[in-house]
């Protein structure tokens, strides 16, 4: 008994043409034109964004720092991977606060 065999993956999508994605797309840079005039309009209120923005992604990036320092092998690795995990928090708790406080970094 054999099968007939299957088109390739994504195969049958090549020719179709997506409405909705095309105006998502539009939709999307529009509000990124709409984006960088406000940028350019108002450059304090961004840079406090990209502060806060950037301090979030630290934290958030310490956290899988120390899940990586927990799941290394040795104790001077874990160790290291661990200092770096506290300093990443460490910063983006600044970022955070420093912002959050009207100050600047």
């Amino acid at each position: 008994m054999t099968t007939a065999p299957q088109p390739a993956m994504g195969a049958g999508q090549v020719g179709r043409k997506e409405g909705s994605s095309r105006g998502l797309t539009l939709l999307a840079g529009a509000l990124a034109i709409l984006a960088g005039a406000v940028v350019i309009i108002v450059p304090a209120v961004a840079s406090v964004a990209m502060a806060l923005l950037v301090g979030w992604v630290l934290v958030f990036a310490s956290g899988v720092l120390l899940v990586d320092a927990i799941s290394r092998d040795g104790a001077s690795r874990m160790a290291l991977r661990a200092l770096l995990a506290v300093a990443t928090l460490a910063a983006g708790i600044y970022l955070i606060a420093a912002r959050s406080r009207g100050r600047s970094p």
